[in-house]
């Protein structure tokens, strides 16, 4: 599957964990644009301007957390059908329901394997272009 111009918005106030989850996904699309976001606010202000395909958000953040923006993206129309990748180190199946249902479509744990994250990406870009 070949995703031309992909555009993916990494929001981690941790930039090592921003760097890798980049390169990683640029190991096989060699094309992807991405933005990076390191605190809550950022990622939506930055979803409205670079409207990106997906958003991989860490959970604890600065200022806003990843939960708090994704409501705030999925209270917007210009950003409500962006789908999200929930990143986080919570390991508690309440979080995770907590997340999915503000609106994330997918969630991924830290520490993050590489394999697991590229099919998760995948996998989120598959459904979104089947629609």
């Amino acid at each position: 599957m070949n995703f031309t111009d992909l555009k993916i918005l990494i929001a981690d106030d941790q930039q090592s964990v921003a760097k890798f989850i980049a390169l990683t996904i640029k190991k096989v699309e060699k094309t992807v644009q991405f933005q990076l976001a390191t605190n809550g606010q950022m990622v939506y202000e930055k979803a409205k301007q670079f409207t990106p395909d997906l958003i991989i958000l860490d959970w604890e953040m600065p200022v806003l957390s990843g939960l708090d923006a994704l409501k705030k993206l999925k209270a917007n129309p210009r950003t409500q059908n962006i789908p999200v990748i929930m990143a986080t180190s919570f390991t508690a199946a309440e979080k995770l329901q907590e997340a999915l249902e503000a609106g994330a479509q997918d969630y991924i744990r830290k520490p993050i394997e590489e394999a697991e994250l590229v099919a998760r990406v995948y996998s989120i870009l598959k459904l979104v272009d089947s629609q």
